[in-house]
């Protein structure tokens, strides 16, 4: 597949406003010192745009723009002199002449108001709350993690696709004319600040916060990103911004910080650095003298591992590896490079480390961004696909639309084998979307990679896949063959709320089964899968569990069960609510607080759901429903090992973190006494409650004095005695930890609170500050060396920590003859023992004890020096062992 071109335009494309909105607010701020009238200047300069998109004569839109503006504030302030006002500039006349439209102006703006509360209040959580809590109340995203419980990505990935979804739904109802939406709801963002009334539309009381604020902040528009930003906006805006650039007469402003808002389209940044091949500096502005420049060369690979030149890399900046494995928007940092012959790139860059992927907009997606370190002999490997997007509906067997089904696009299974390079400095990165309330679902930006699938799964267990195309296509069907319930061995039910109304997506649980009514209540569950059937246990949001114990004896296919129950959860679920403080009685923001002791509700797939996360309305954690899938699926007993970092809060694992004065409330309790653990968030402090009985308020937990590390000063070395330098140390803290057995199976679930790291120095020394002295553990991993944990509880001198490390070799293994039927490797050590095999990423590692080989291929994988040979293997007989070199400096390639 060739690199997509960039065709010419002869105009402006209108859906592109947004990535010059920012410089049209400082190019207006450094004209007018009044911040209402410099915000009417980029509105009616973006209107115009719409109106009539200029002419690319000049390469860039922003001259035209920039002519535009000046305009209007030369119109406004002429305007202004001739009524002697010009000291007290706020655009008042502006206003006043704006608000003498036409009537039919203002229907039409009612009209667009209807429709967007209309479709805001359609959305299904948690995305409807979140954009409420954002545009309703005016919370800033990281205020809206605090309350939810959640990383501020994830707000910001809630906030994405929510107004994705808007954007798609009113392109819809305007027939596909963007342009058209766009006209009405400009007027509404230009008036919003000056309205103050309670609007009533169709009979519902209406804050004209959910009318302008959803409208008028561009929240929809996708072009005109926060029009209007409101107080607390501002406050991380400037925050989060460098100095105003001085005022210039002509040309573009120079450039500021972007601020850590919501998600927005990542755009070309303006006096970036960009090298072209290996070292022709394009033009930009010089770095400040005392910043060191660092070079950074890489290789970019398509999905098909072919080197692919003409991409342009962007460096993201992370002071880590994030724990997800996702580059965050708000580090986004100018340095740049265009890959040349073989993918080769080098670019010129102030980071000492960070992360890499393909510019957004230029007709490639990243499937797996690089990590980079300047002190690192290993090279950052970038892998791109052609970007494409995919639309489609998922029904069920009747062909009616299935909604809240999770859409996963898998890349294939050999996909990691492909490469004859090393993943160890690539992040992974996944993509997945939800159907709406008809079944449909929408996918953008995703890799077109050839043998990459969609699967659709329920929480039931159903799943279906299909083949994902290599080019951008809608109308894609994926139909969910759910097997009907035997009727001999089918429970049916259902469930109320304490008013006698049926409670609409309850869960319903007996053994290791576990299903969700619909809309009114109703369920239906398989005896003959359940396993322990002696209670039928169920929940719902805002109430405690109720439980129904088998009322018959045990004999015959229902095995003491009737064909109809009915369960009322009556009592609602509590809180606990309090603080968190020192010893001196100030505030702890960030800490995380969850339950010790939380209650289990079921299991979904290989993973415990906990009654408390059910009745604060989180959602599942996503690995759970093709968990099931695939457990259902298989053939025979299954044992699952998932151990990664904590993402957001969900019903397995429920935590909250404290605002900035230390507050926090833990919610979907039962009446009974629970002991919360609490956590610093760089893990300086943690400790456990005492028993605190559900709906306390007023709580104080107090930081405990004692117990830490100040300092804990270590040293990395190699089993020779070598400095290890340029490794990383990651403080953990185990979160969660269950065994337990599951359908087809059995399953170990283990959760981590990560701290902040460090990095050796050139003597392989390293040094943490106020460590815990018990519970926390030490992720260290780096180039050359095997990942390896070690506890606290190791540490005898915290001022001489000596921690011995194992050197790291690389292999790959290409099966030419196919009629070997090799399909697996082993590796065993010099005691003949078993070893490790290890899949490395820059975010973590993938451990197992055998390798699949996929299309005759292993990829790169790594062993310590400990491992002796390797075994090929055919099912479960080996075919031949070979011995390792134990060359720790280059790949060992076995062909056979």
């Amino acid at each position: 597949m060739e690199h997509p071109q960039e065709t010419e335009v002869p105009r402006m494309d209108p859906d592109r406003i947004d990535q010059h909105v920012d410089w049209l607010r400082r190019l207006a701020r450094s004209l007018v010192h009044d911040v209402s009238l410099a915000e009417d200047l980029v509105q009616e300069t973006a209107l115009a745009a719409l109106q009539a998109p200029p002419l690319l004569s000049e390469g860039s839109p922003r001259p035209w723009l920039s002519r535009v503006l000046r305009r209007r504030a030369a119109d406004a302030a002429r305007r202004a002199t001739g009524r002697g006002d010009l000291a007290a500039w706020k655009g008042e006349e502006l206003r006043r002449e704006a608000s003498a439209s036409a009537s039919k102006e203002l229907v039409s703006e009612v009209e667009t108001g209807q429709r967007l509360a209309r479709l805001v209040l359609g959305m299904a959580e948690p995305t409807r709350s979140t954009l409420l809590l954002r545009f309703w109340e005016g919370l800033p995203p990281r205020k809206i993690a605090q309350r939810q419980g959640v990383p501020v990505a994830t707000v910001k990935s809630r906030l994405a696709r929510g107004l994705e979804r808007l954007r798609l739904e009113l392109d819809q109802e305007s027939g596909g004319d963007r342009t058209a939406w766009l006209l009405a709801v400009l007027p509404m963002a230009r008036d919003v600040r000056s309205a103050a009334t309670i609007t009533v539309l169709g009979g519902i009381g209406m804050n004209v916060k959910i009318l302008s604020v959803v409208a008028g902040a561009a929240i929809i528009s996708g072009t005109l990103y926060l029009a209007y930003p409101s107080p607390a906006d501002q406050e991380e805006r400037e925050a989060a911004t460098s100095p105003r650039a001085v005022k210039t007469d002509e040309g573009p402003l120079p450039d500021e910080g972007q601020a850590a808002n919501e998600p927005s389209i990542m755009g070309e940044t303006p006096g970036s650095r960009e090298s072209i091949s290996l070292g022709e500096a394009g033009p930009g502005p010089s770095p400040p003298a005392s910043a060191p420049i660092y070079s950074i060369e890489g290789q970019v690979l398509r999905a098909d591992a072919i080197p692919v030149a003409g991409v342009r890399i962007q460096s993201v900046q992370s002071a880590r590896v994030q724990v997800e494995g996702r580059p965050r928007a708000e580090d986004s940092f100018p340095d740049a490079a265009t890959s040349g012959p073989q993918g080769r790139f080098m670019m010129e860059t102030a980071l000492a480390s960070g992360s890499l992927q393909a510019s957004v907009g230029g007709g490639w997606v990243t499937v797996r961004p690089g990590v980079f370190r300047v002190e690192s002999g290993e090279e950052p490997l970038v892998i791109v696909a052609s970007a494409i997007d995919l639309a489609g509906t998922v029904v069920d067997d009747w062909g009616a639309g299935v909604p809240g089904i999770e859409v996963i696009l898998d890349l294939p299974a050999d996909f990691v084998t492909r490469f004859d390079a090393s993943t160890a400095r690539s992040l992974r990165r996944d993509w997945r979307t939800t159907t709406d309330d008809e079944g449909a679902f929408r996918m953008t930006d995703v890799p077109a990679a050839s043998g990459a699938t969609l699967e659709a799964t329920t929480i039931e267990g159903a799943s279906a896949q299909i083949e994902a195309p290599v080019t951008t296509q809608e109308g894609l069907r994926i139909t969910l063959a759910e097997p009907p319930i035997p009727e001999g061995t089918r429970l049916s039910g259902r469930v109320l709320l304490s008013t006698g109304v049926g409670a609409a997506a309850a869960r319903i649980a007996m053994g290791d089964e576990m299903v969700r009514a619909d809309e009114d209540g109703r369920f239906e569950i398989d005896l003959a899968r359940s396993g322990d059937v002696s209670e039928l246990r169920a929940i719902a949001f805002g109430t405690q569990p109720e439980t129904f114990p088998r009322p018959g004896d045990t004999a015959g296919p229902r095995r003491g069960w009737p064909e109809d129950v009915e369960i009322r959860l009556r009592r609602a679920s509590m809180s606990i609510a309090g603080e968190v403080v020192d010893a001196e009685g100030n505030p702890k923001a960030g800490a995380r607080v969850w339950l010790h002791d939380p209650t289990e509700f079921g299991v979904l797939g290989a993973y415990p759901v906990r009654a408390e996360g059910l009745a604060s309305g989180l959602g599942d954690p996503f690995e759970a429903a093709r968990s099931r899938g695939e457990l259902r699926r298989s053939r025979e007993p299954q044992e699952s090992s998932s151990a990664t970092g904590v993402g957001e809060s969900t019903s397995m694992l429920p935590y909250v973190l404290t605002d900035d004065r230390g507050r926090f409330e833990v919610t979907g309790l039962l009446d009974r006494s629970y002991v919360l653990n609490v956590l610093g968030p760089n893990l300086d402090f943690g400790f456990q409650s005492d028993p605190l009985r559900a709906g306390s308020r007023g709580v104080v937990l107090r930081v405990p004095t004692g117990g830490v590390y100040p300092e804990i000063r270590g040293r990395l070395v190699t089993r020779r005695g070598d400095p290890l330098p340029g490794v990383n140390v990651t403080p953990w803290v185990t979160a969660l930890s269950k065994d337990l057995s599951v359908q087809g199976g059995s399953s170990s679930v283990t959760r981590f609170f990560y701290g902040g790291g460090v990095r050796s120095d050139d003597e392989g020394r390293f040094t943490l500050r106020s460590i815990p002295q018990s519970h926390v553990n030490f992720w260290i991993a780096g180039d050359g060396v095997t990942p390896l944990s070690v506890s606290v509880e190791e540490v005898d001198d915290p001022l001489d920590f000596l921690i011995e490390m194992a050197a790291r070799i690389e292999v790959s293994v290409q099966i030419l003859d196919p009629s070997l039927g090799i399909d697996g490797v082993t590796v065993q050590g010099f005691d003949g023992e078993p070893q490790e095999i290890l899949r490395l990423f820059a975010d973590g590692s993938s451990n197992m004890l055998r390798l699949p080989v996929e299309a005759g291929r292993t990829g790169v994988f790594a062993l310590t020096t400990d491992a002796d040979t390797i075994t090929l293997m055919r099912g479960s007989e080996a075919v031949e062992s070979i011995p390792l070199d134990g060359d720790t400096e280059t790949v060992q390639e076995i062909l056979r």
